[in-house]
This record gives structure tokens, sequence and C-alpha cells, in this order.
């Protein structure tokens, strides 16, 4: 019998409650027909903003022996994508690098491998663990295209992230080697029209704004939603910008659901792409 190769291995956190991380990327990969091998960074019984919280990082040795065993299992080579989020601790980013290095050299590296550097937003500020943003700033350099939020994007490139302007000039800085796209989300709220909310997604020397529906909401887990539905997008041959209205349709898609069901969490009824 021949080994499952997974058409997408996503890493990243996992909950019992809620729907982030691998909870949200996950449905929406499969939602959207591609194979998922799901690893977790962290387990808790859902998002830190409940009054109780358990749980905690994956032990090293497990986050480092589940990757080591797609190897083992033969799963590896011919993987179309690497979908990464949120990471417990700045170890696994180093453990991340090394096992994301011998994927992309097993497969000639052509891997689409898209993060999302979760560090933290603006109105909470940086939620991560010390040393999160070193681990980060070394891991991203193996990016096919990144989805910071714009307050992630400053605080990775150490710059000024207010105006469109400012983000698409911190977005450059990120730009090169295998990354070949950044879109922040988020950017630039002050200039946003009503009713609508702006990505500023960079490539090369193109920069486009993508616009789509704003719904107010604080649920968890749009971000996840977002990154995950850009991927499945990409690998169905969608372009960039493209790929970001779709995704961001998704998003406002879920929230509208969440919203009229009166639910806490967000809910992924419908996650396939439009």
């Amino acid at each position: 019998m021949k080994p499952l190769t997974p058409d997408v291995v996503s890493i990243q956190s996992q909950v019992v409650y809620g729907t982030v991380g691998n909870t949200a990327a996950a449905h929406v990969l499969q939602a959207n027909g591609f194979e998922v091998a799901q690893v977790p960074t962290v387990i808790l019984s859902s998002t830190p903003h409940y009054d109780t919280l358990y749980g905690g990082p994956v032990p090293r040795e497990w986050f480092s022996g589940w990757l080591q065993a797609l190897f083992e299992r033969d799963a590896v080579k011919g993987i179309r994508a690497v979908q990464i989020g949120y990471l417990g601790e700045s170890a696994q980013a180093d453990i991340l690098y090394d096992w994301l290095s011998r994927v992309l050299e097993a497969n000639n590296d052509e891997v689409l491998v898209v993060m999302d550097p979760v560090l933290g937003d603006a109105d909470k500020g940086i939620y991560t663990g010390p040393g999160m943003t070193d681990g980060w700033r070394r891991l991203i350099s193996l990016a096919s295209g990144l989805t910071p939020n714009a307050f992630e994007l400053g605080v990775l490139t150490d710059r000024p992230v207010s105006t469109m302007q400012e983000v698409f000039a911190a977005a450059g800085e990120l730009l090169g080697g295998r990354t070949r796209w950044v879109a922040a989300t988020s950017a630039a709220p002050a200039s946003w029209p009503e009713g609508q909310m702006h990505t500023a997604l960079s490539s090369g020397a193109d920069r486009n704004v993508v616009a789509h529906e704003w719904v107010a909401s604080a649920v968890k887990g749009t971000g996840d939603t977002f990154s995950a539905s850009v991927t499945a997008s990409l690998l169905k041959g969608g372009g960039l910008p493209d790929s970001m209205s779709l995704a961001g349709q998704v998003v406002t898609r879920a929230l509208k659901d969440t919203i009229a069901a009166g639910a806490a969490e967000l809910l992924l009824r419908n996650p396939a792409l439009p």
C-alpha cells in the first residue's frame, strides 16, 4: 500500500473549545478538498481570554517527533503546502526551521509555505512569549508568503505601520529569497471607507489594496481562517489579489453566520471558497 501524502501540513494551535488555529484552518482546507495533516503547537481548553484555561505548549520532544514521523511515514515528498500559525515557544521556531528546510529539499523547493506570524494585535500588544519575534524573523525566511496583521508586520520590521504607505514600506523589508508576497491584514484602519477593511498586498514591485466588507465582531480565529483560505485558493490556481479577496469573503460570511446565531465562537458552517 502507498503512504498517504497530505496536500497540506498545518502547524499551529489546537483548542478543545472554539475555532482557532488548526480547528479553523484544517476545516477550511478540508472543505476545499485538501487532505490535511495537523500538527499542534499548543493544546488548550480554549483561547486564553476566558477566565479558566488548561493546557499549554506541547513538549518539544513530541513536537519534533510528530514532524519527524511525517518523514518516517514517507508522507513528506509530494506535499503541496505547509501552513504555519501560532507557535507556543521560540524553540518551536528553531525546530520548524530545520524540519521545513528538509521538506523543501525533499520537494525541490516546490512547496507553498504560508505563514501567519502570530505575535499580537494593535489593541492588545504582543501576547506571545519571550523570543518569539526573533524566532519568527528567522523562520519567515523560508515562507512563500506571509499573512501578518499590520501590527505584527510593524513588530517584525521595527517600522511604523500607521498609513498604507508605511505598511507597504514595511512589507518590502520582508520580501526576498523565498518570500514572494506579504499580505498585511487590518492595514491602516484610519483610511478605511465606511463598511470596509483593507489588506495590503505586496508582491515584488506590485502593491494592491484588497478591500472586503467589515463586520464588527470580537470572536477569535478570523486570521487563521483568512490565511488558510488564501492557501486553499492559491492551491486551486488562484492569483494573489483574487485569493486575498476570496479569503476575505470567507471570513465575512463566517462572521455573519456567527452573529446571526448569537454564538460566542466563530462558526465555519460553509468555509468553501466562493
